[in-house]
């Protein structure tokens, strides 16, 4: 097994893989284990961000709230289209 992580202190620099040698569990493992990385990884790129826009004094990305479809409206009593 590949021993790979992207914990503190990371060095992406030396993480070459040669994945053409490794067998398919070899790789579903490490896809599982860079998805995983990444999910962990996402919080703490969007605080730095955060953190970076502060230090910046510049307002922080806005609480945008999901769309959807909203109510629909009708057309009042004798309005035509």
């Amino acid at each position: 097994m590949i021993g790979f992580s992207a914990g503190e202190g990371t060095d992406f620099s030396r993480t070459c893989v040669s994945l053409s040698g490794l067998s398919r569990g070899d790789l579903e493992a490490l896809t599982e284990r860079l998805l995983a990385d990444n999910a962990a990884l996402k919080p703490a790129v969007a605080d730095r961000r955060a953190e970076v826009a502060a230090l910046k004094g510049v307002p922080g990305r806005p609480a945008i709230r999901p769309g959807g479809m909203g109510p629909k409206t009708e057309p009042q009593a004798g309005e035509q289209r």
